[in-house]
């Protein structure tokens, strides 16, 4: 779908269906693939590389990528001269103070990186009696994120601070030490009691305002009781998906195989969730609809003799 250099030495390859098993050649690079495995991150090992000709390959696919690098800018104030963007810190914090106090306190890497140190540790000052406690930290496979082992209190207010040269990436470059402060929320909880009458699985997912989802779950009975735990204080909006294929997301339709979308419901509230608040709900998903016309108002007596004249036939035919 599209390829590009994002910076000097970094590129990026979007694919419209997942990869399987991406091979790359030509320039040596370190590559990464997301969990949706649709997106290929790329580090030249070159780390000024500004073109180059890559040859990409998977199952049933090959194509030779031809990239040059174009310098991103955006003007100054007033009528200065154009600034170029800065350049991504090595290591940053993926945690703020809007973050649940059982969250795990996370750091992101923007390039795969190395640890050291066999026992990295990060320094957590609680700020109420000024504190020192330290804590271990834990490198995924793949040296994109770190997690930090703690567990924090809520409406409490810390320091992090990790020293520097605890990372380096595959350039040599060591990480600058990082200091962030974190006061961690509680969380609300919704146990919805679903009667689901369509006669097939359902996903239900939890929306917040943005309509992104925020936990999910898969129901198969017909009458249970689901509980979505360590919800952020927030408006939430509830969709539930007929999962007719029993894969566990929504299908799109497909005119080739003459196949129509599936279905979803969307519960009729808005949910306002509090923190340490427990919000019960009951949804009945897939009810058949009853048609009445009982209290209508009719506006004008034409409208009435047509109804009386339908409803009239209807009794003759009878």
């Amino acid at each position: 779908v599209k390829s590009e250099f994002t910076a000097k030495g970094r590129i990026v390859v979007n694919t419209l269906l997942p990869m399987q098993h991406p091979v790359v050649e030509g320039e040596p690079v370190e590559w990464r693939l997301n969990s949706g495995r649709d997106t290929l991150k790329l580090w030249c090992r070159n780390e000024l590389c500004d073109s180059t000709v890559l040859i990409l390959t998977d199952e049933g696919f090959n194509d030779t990528l031809r990239l040059r690098y174009r310098a991103p800018s955006r003007k100054g104030r007033g009528r200065g001269p154009q600034q170029t963007l800065s350049e991504e810190p090595l290591m940053k914090a993926l945690c703020s103070g809007s973050n649940a106090y059982y969250d795990d306190l996370r750091l992101a890497f923007s390039t795969p990186v190395t640890a050291l140190t066999d026992s990295l540790t990060a320094e957590i000052m609680y700020l109420k009696d000024s504190s020192l406690s330290c804590c271990p930290i834990l490198l995924d496979s793949t040296g994109m994120q770190a997690r930090l082992s703690t567990s924090l209190r809520s409406g409490e207010t810390y320091r992090v601070r990790l020293r520097d040269s605890l990372f380096a990436d595959f350039h040599g470059h060591l990480a600058d030490s990082l200091v962030f402060m974190l006061t961690p929320k509680d969380y609300g909880v919704l146990s919805l009691h679903i009667d689901n009458r369509t006669g097939y699985p359902l996903v239900v997912e939890v929306l917040d305002k943005r309509d992104t989802v925020v936990q999910q779950q898969t129901l198969h009975s017909p009458l249970s009781t689901l509980k979505f735990s360590h919800l952020s204080a927030g408006d939430y909006r509830l969709r539930a998906v007929v999962d007719r294929d029993s894969n566990g997301s929504w299908t799109p339709g497909d005119y080739l195989l003459k196949r129509q979308p599936e279905e979803f419901y969307l519960y009729e509230k808005t949910l306002s969730l509090r923190e340490k608040w427990e919000m019960e709900e009951t949804w009945i998903v897939g009810a058949p609809q009853k048609k009445s016309i009982a209290g209508r108002k009719l506006h004008s007596p034409s409208k009435t003799g047509t109804l009386q004249k339908a409803s009239l036939n209807i009794k003759n035919t009878d």
